[in-house]
């Protein structure tokens, strides 16, 4: 396998089109709600790939509610600031959080080689962060009704476009950027991984995924001690539970599903809701989205 950081450059690509890839930020702006909550659906079941879940068990970040909560609110911050600025202005936080995230992967990459025996394995490589793009944009692509998202092929298409030049920002290659060929390429790969990695690892997952994967569901319930998201909740607003003989949905879990399905049926059909929970969403985490330069 390859690095996943091939030190692609933090210029653009050539003849990158920049009104695409802004429509594709402000299709995010306009759904954050919606497409925050998809992502953290796809990394709950995307701890279950081994390549991911090594790298998480072995920084150590996540394994209790509490490291899980600043970990994953850190990601947030960084992937909103992403959206909500420039990337491409050097002087941006964006331009600035891409930089740290992209140091931080090729840290966490050569402490993983240095620690293994085995010098062929190739850890985070552009395989691994061609699945972690997919954990970004998968479900959004997949499922963006389920969500409550309300748009057209076009818009998904500049959402993935965008995903493209975050990629290359990121270090990833062109012939390994899942995002660089269009909406229909990265909705069949992602189906693939959907199909052919997910479901594959969720049938019998490593022993470390149930720890992380319980620690970020207690980090994020909305209410403590009332669990609005479960597991079993997740997986089932976009896959098929009886694949899973070791997976148990009870009666409050049908019910958290119902409710969750009602949610975002409101979402869909109603614009005013939907403004009112993204504006919302925005001033809890203050995101003010920034004028970028083309």
């Amino acid at each position: 396998m390859i690095d996943g950081d091939q030190q692609e450059t933090l210029l653009p690509p050539d003849e990158f089109d920049f009104e695409k890839f802004n429509r594709g930020r402000q299709f995010f702006v306009q759904n954050v709600f919606s497409c925050t909550v998809a992502m953290y659906f796809s990394l709950i079941a995307g701890l279950s790939i081994p390549n991911l879940l090594n790298a998480l068990v072995f920084t150590n970040e996540s394994s209790t509610p509490q490291k899980s909560f600043h970990r994953y609110l850190k990601t947030f911050h960084h992937v909103a600031n992403w959206h909500y600025n420039d990337v491409w202005d050097l002087k941006s936080a964006a331009y600035k959080s891409i930089q740290y995230v992209r140091k931080k992967h090729m840290d966490v990459r050569n402490q993983m080689h240095l620690q293994s025996p085995d010098n062929k394995i190739r850890f985070l490589s552009q395989y691994d962060m061609g699945i972690v793009q997919s954990g970004f944009v998968g479900l959004i692509i997949l499922y963006a009704e389920n969500f409550g998202i309300k748009c057209k092929e076009s818009d998904l298409d500049d959402y993935v476009y965008f995903w493209y030049g975050i990629g290359h920002l990121l270090g990833i290659q062109k012939k390994y950027n899942i995002c660089a060929h269009g909406f229909h390429q990265a909705k069949r790969f992602c189906r693939d991984v959907e199909f052919d990695v997910k479901h594959r690892y969720l049938h019998d997952p490593p022993i470390e995924f149930f720890t992380l994967m319980h620690a970020l569901i207690r980090a994020f319930n909305p209410i403590q001690w009332v669990y609005i998201f479960t597991f079993p909740v997740v997986l089932k607003l976009f896959h098929c539970l009886d694949d899973y003989k070791w997976l148990h949905i009870s009666f409050f879990d049908y019910l958290r599903f119902y409710m969750l399905k009602l949610f975002f049926f409101i979402m869909r059909h109603s614009d005013k809701f939907k403004r009112l929970l993204n504006h919302k969403f925005e001033q809890d985490f203050h995101l003010q989205p920034q004028p970028t330069k083309l």
